[in-house]
């Protein structure tokens, strides 16, 4: 982050020092904590150190508002510890949604859960006041043509490749495979293959390619309402 001048966390080269899924242990003169965690260890990542700004020129209101009182700075990231001192970042804490049935939801832990299938090139997790979750999935076509030519799925186009039922099948068990690691309320109860990526352009991922969800959820609001009218 720009305000921590701007790295807090890194994994070394060195045996030990390192691990798969996490940004590392802190680096020298950096503390890092977790405020408030949850039943799972995850909260608010928030940093103290030399290489921590100060504060925003000429804005105290802004300053204030992402330091505590006792002088840590709010990265508004969510994470925990994980392996006693690795740093593992789950999600934007402006991103977290409750259901209606009062659970909190990090759409990008899930999200990130989902897109360690190489079938999955981008997904957006929904939730927000809904009794359960759902998700958008864009499939990675190159790699699902080659699924369909090995299991004999005769290819067409992309949009009438993601309405086809033996792709939807396949798309369900790798859904139904995310699901098994997930607590009950994060479980993903519907979803819709989509067939247009995202983009800058269509105003639907930031310049840094972060999703606009706000902007997704409008454009596919009939679709959304529809996978929890027919969801089981």
């Amino acid at each position: 982050m720009t305000e921590t001048s701007p790295v807090l966390t890194f994994n070394r080269f060195e045996p030990g020092l390192n691990r798969f899924g996490t940004v590392g242990i802190p680096i020298a003169g950096v503390s890092i904590r977790i405020d408030q965690p949850d039943e799972t260890g995850a909260g608010e990542i928030q940093a103290k150190g030399p290489n921590v700004m100060r504060g925003y020129h000429k804005l105290p209101e802004e300053t204030s508002a992402v330091f505590t009182e006792d002088g840590w700075f709010r990265t508004g990231d969510i994470g925990q510890i994980v392996h006693h001192r690795f740093l593992q970042i789950t999600d934007r804490k402006k991103d977290i949604f409750k259901t209606t049935s009062g659970k909190f939801i990090a759409p990008k832990h899930l999200e990130n859960k989902l897109q360690l299938s190489p079938f999955i090139d981008q997904c957006m997790v929904i939730g927000f006041n809904k009794p359960f979750v759902v998700a958008l999935i864009l499939p990675n076509f190159p790699l699902l043509e080659l699924w369909c030519n090995e299991n004999h799925v005769h290819w067409t186009a992309p949009q009438y490749m993601v309405i086809n039922p033996k792709v939807e099948k396949f798309f369900q068990s790798i859904v139904d495979q995310t699901n098994e690691d997930l607590v009950k309320h994060e479980k993903i109860r519907n979803f819709l293959l989509l067939h247009e990526n995202w983009s800058i352009e269509q105003g639907e991922l930031t310049p840094t390619l972060k999703l606009i969800r706000s902007s997704i959820e409008k454009k596919f609001g009939a679709d959304i309402e529809k996978l929890y009218a027919s969801a089981k």
